[in-house]
C-alpha cells in the first residue's frame, strides 16, 4: 500500500435540528430570577420546591441530548468497528510482532555485552586477588550503546583502587573489622566510621 488511498471519507454531517436559540432568553431569564431568591427558615421549602423544577426541566434537556448524541455515535461505532477489524488490529498486531524480533536480537546483543564484561571483571578479581567482590557492586548500566572497552578501561580502575584500598586496610590494626564492612560498602571512610563506633559502645 505505497500510495496514500483515501479510504476513509465523512459523506454528510449529521443535520440536528434545535431551536436552543429560541429558549435560551427564557432560560436565562428563569435562572437569573431564582438565583436571585432569598433563601430563609421561611422561604426555605419554595426555595427547594423551586430547584425541584428547575432539576426536572433540565433532566428533560439532557435526555433530548443524549438521545441526538446517541443517534450520532451510533453509526460512527459501526464505522470504528470495522475500521478496528480492517486497520487498528493488522497493524497493531504488526507493530508488536516487529517490536518483539527487535526486542529479543537487542536483548541478545545486551546479553553478550554482559556476558564479555563479566568475563572481563572475573579475570580482574582473580589477578588482583579479590575473589569476593561482587559484579552488582559495580553498579553498571550496561545497554546497546555501552563500549565494552570503555566499560573495561573504567572497570580496570575501579577493581585497582579497590586492590590498593584493600592493601592500606589489611595494614591497620583492626585490619579484619574493617575489610568486613569495607566489603559490604566498598567505602573506606564508612569501614572506619562503622568499626570506631562499635568500638565506642
Amino acid at each position: 500500500m505505497g500510495t496514500k488511498l483515501q479510504v476513509i471519507t465523512l459523506k454528510q454531517l449529521p443535520i440536528i435540528e434545535e431551536h436552543l436559540q429560541l429558549v435560551k432568553a427564557d432560560v436565562e431569564t428563569r435562572t437569573k430570577n431564582v438565583m436571585q431568591l432569598v433563601c430563609t427558615e421561611e422561604t426555605r421549602s419554595d426555595v427547594k420546591k423551586i430547584r425541584a423544577e428547575l432539576g426536572k426541566e433540565f433532566a428533560a434537556m439532557e435526555e433530548q441530548r443524549k438521545r441526538v448524541k446517541e443517534a450520532i455515535m451510533e453509526p460512527y461505532n459501526q464505522f470504528e468497528a470495522v475500521y478496528k477489524d480492517c486497520i487498528s488490529d493488522p497493524y497493531k498486531k504488526a507493530d508488536a510482532e516487529l517490536k518483539r524480533r527487535v526486542d529479543d536480537v537487542e536483548t541478545g546483543l545486551k546479553a553478550e555485552k554482559v556476558k564479555k564484561i563479566q568475563s572481563y571483571f572475573a579475570e580482574l578479581c582473580k589477578a588482583n586477588n579479590l575473589p569476593w567482590l561482587r559484579f552488582e557492586q559495580m553498579n553498571l548500566k550496561i545497554g546497546l550503546s555501552t563500549s565494552v572497552n570503555g566499560t573495561k578501561t573504567a572497570l580496570t580502575s575501579t577493581v585497582l583502587k579497590i586492590a590498593e584500598e584493600v592493601q592500606e586496610l589489611s595494614r591497620h590494626e583492626d585490619a579484619a573489622e574493617l575489610l568486613v564492612e569495607y566489603k559490604k560498602s566498598l567505602n573506606v571512610a564508612l569501614a572506619f566510621c562503622t568499626v570506631r563506633a562499635r568500638h565506642a559502645m
